[in-house]
């Protein structure tokens, strides 16, 4: 407790001895009032003016006291001024015995908790000025006052945000709210991610050097603990590439390795037809707040976009090292191309009961985990490629190379827009291209030729010597080829199909 309180409550004690009513129990209550502020994790600032409140009014109740006003012209306002003391100690007094991070949880309520605390002393004040005439201070002074404390309530919102960051036990606390069903880790990381966007570690920013490294080691701890996804969807600044080529370049994309917060591996993939703008940014980052959502072991989740690596857009997901469906069975040879297959079925009969159509099923699109699973990506994308550029989803998929993927709908109709039909026959192009390490109609040398044959009515011919190619399992892919759509089976059957084939 500082001086200045201690006086005031000392000259209110003095009141309440002198005969005036109620200033001893106020004394009491404010004294209470201060050592919970104390104790509250968060909206520090926002205590202490509320503190500064509580112990102004009772200055002016002791000079009131000291000026000789009448008794009969505080006694009301004295009981009332108890009143809201009492009401307020309750409040703080609950607020204090938050841990730091429920505290932070509840950083809101407690914000907006004590700024009603303070409003109703402000018209406390009001009513003791017009008893005792007194004035306070000038509107200047009050706005150099509030600039003031803005920038204090950001630096206070950045120890407390670290203060958590730094405590293992409380990121363990916040792990453990996460997984059932409190989303207490994604908010910490949105408070840190927010704060994160506000400096840059410069020497004017709100965010010193040391505490931006620090509010990078945390979140990345905090993600490996819990496994969440950035709250924040661009991540500008948060990401770093690594080396000076891409690791993989495709006629119409590249993906580069790099890092997330200096310690988590991520995958870069920009897209040749996408230039960063504003029109790009809102459309991404609207897609990948719903993507965001999805939830099941065969979708490869992401993490966001990013616009300041160049003039391309970056899509950002988890690492996979072993790479996609065709180089992982290229190069282990014992992988089980069926539990594989059963796998991204799972994961495609998912996406399609969220009523998200995927468009580009191939091997080059499911990428497997270091647990040997198998994870759809890139669902949605030709659609938001073609929405930012104003093209046919199809002609985006033509232009990526992949046309003898590509449901004959989509090649013959103009108007057709793709459908969960048009995965599903895709789906069956991708397991015909696993089973043989091939691209599907490997024996037509170019695309031309694949649209030809199909014009005719031609379907791909069934490998020989595939012992993962059971009749069951070919008379599904043969279902899925059907030219009629509404005959092809719904992906949802496809799982079990292929399990007992």
């Amino acid at each position: 407790m500082d001086i200045a309180t201690s006086a005031m409550i000392g000259g209110l004690n003095i009141a309440g001895d002198a005969g005036i009513p109620g200033t001893g129990t106020a004394a009491g209550a404010l004294s209470e009032i201060r050592k919970c502020c104390e104790q509250i994790h968060a909206n520090k600032q926002a205590c202490r003016r509320l503190s500064n409140k509580v112990a102004e009014l009772a200055d002016t109740i002791t000079m009131l006291s000291a000026a000789g006003v009448p008794d009969a012209s505080l006694r009301d306002l004295l009981s009332e001024f108890d009143l809201k003391l009492f009401g307020i100690y309750h409040r703080v007094n609950a607020w204090s015995q938050y841990s730091k991070l429920k505290a932070l949880l509840k950083r809101n309520e407690i914000g907006e908790g004590v700024t009603n605390c303070t409003a109703e002393l402000d018209v406390m004040m009001s009513k003791f000025l017009v008893v005792s005439a007194l004035r306070h201070g000038d509107a200047q002074a009050l706005g150099m006052q509030q600039m003031e404390a803005g920038h204090e309530e950001i630096r206070e919102r950045i120890q407390e945000v670290l203060q958590v960051l730094r405590d293992r036990s409380s990121l363990q606390e916040a792990a453990n709210l996460q997984r059932h069903g409190e989303p207490a880790a994604e908010m910490l990381m949105r408070e840190g991610q927010q704060l994160l966007a506000e400096g840059r570690g410069d020497a004017d920013d709100p965010v010193s050097l040391e505490e931006y490294g620090e509010f990078r080691k945390g979140l990345a701890h905090l993600q490996q603990l819990t496994d969440i996804l950035p709250s924040i969807k661009l991540l500008n600044g948060e990401i770093s590439r690594i080396g000076d080529r891409a690791v993989e370049i495709g006629g119409h994309s590249q993906i580069w390795k790099g890092v997330w917060l200096d310690e988590i591996p991520v995958a870069l993939k920009c897209l040749q037809e996408v230039r960063v703008s504003a029109r790009a940014q809102k459309r991404f980052i609207h897609e990948i707040e719903i993507w965001s959502k999805l939830k099941n072991p065969h979708v490869q989740p992401l993490f966001g976009i990013v616009t300041n690596l160049g003039p391309l857009v970056h899509v950002v997901s988890p690492w996979r090292s072993e790479g996609n469906l065709s180089e992982y069975a290229g190069r282990v040879r014992s992988a089980n191309k069926i539990y594989l297959l059963w796998g991204a079925a799972g994961g495609l009969a998912y996406l399609h009961d969220k009523d998200i159509v995927h468009g580009n099923v191939r091997c080059s699109n499911i990428l497997v985990s270091s647990k040997g699973e198998a994870l759809l990506c890139d669902f949605g994308m030709a659609k938001v490629v073609g929405d930012i550029n104003s093209t046919p989803a199809t002609t985006t998929l033509t232009r990526s190379g992949s046309t003898r993927w590509l449901a004959p709908e989509l090649i013959f109709e103009d108007t057709v827009q793709i459908t969960t039909a048009c995965d599903v026959w895709s789906f069956g192009m991708t397991m015909l291209e696993l089973f043989t390490m091939r691209e599907p109609w490997a024996e037509k040398r170019r695309d031309a030729h694949v649209i030809a044959a199909m014009t005719n009515g031609a379907l791909p011919s069934r490998p020989q010597n595939i012992p993962e190619l059971t009749d069951s399992v070919w008379g599904l892919m043969s279902e899925c080829w059907d030219r009629n759509p509404d005959a092809r089976p719904a992906m949802s059957i496809v799982p079990t199909r292929i399990a007992t084939g």
